[in-house]
């Protein structure tokens, strides 16, 4: 009698393994073709912004950086421009003519050139070492 009582339960054991292993495979494989990856564009060009409203520069890559976007020593959207007495910052919504406006910092020298030719260099090593950094409001 007991002999019979170990059969029956692993007989059903047995059956109960094999469905659980029948499901298991199953969901594996419509998962496995859930995930194909398809192809939805292509990046035709990558651009960092280092002057928040200013005009980028296209790069051929960039570093995923824990502040954003970075390619060489160009960090996305890194500086803003402010109104120095008021602390106000501007974008192009305030200032359009900001989206002509030439940055790229370059041996830790940050350069910004307007189309007409004018140009700023700010020494950023500086800044730091004088703590001339500002808060935008």
């Amino acid at each position: 009698m007991v002999m019979w009582e170990e059969k029956k339960f692993l007989i059903g054991a047995g059956v109960g393994a094999s469905i659980l292993v029948y499901y298991v495979i199953r969901r594996l494989r419509e998962n496995s073709k859930n995930n194909d990856l398809i192809p939805i564009g292509t990046v035709k060009e990558l651009y960092v912004y280092p002057v928040k409203s200013c005009k980028g520069i296209s790069v051929f890559s960039f570093y995923c950086h824990p502040l954003g976007p970075v390619s060489g020593e160009n960090f996305d959207r890194f500086f803003i421009v402010i109104d120095g007495k008021t602390g106000r910052f501007y974008t192009a919504r305030q200032k359009p003519v900001m989206v002509t406006i030439e940055c790229k910092v370059s041996d830790n020298t940050l350069l910004v050139r307007t189309k007409e030719g004018n140009s700023v260099t700010v020494d950023i090593d500086s800044v730091r070492k004088n703590n001339c950094l500002r808060t935008a409001m």
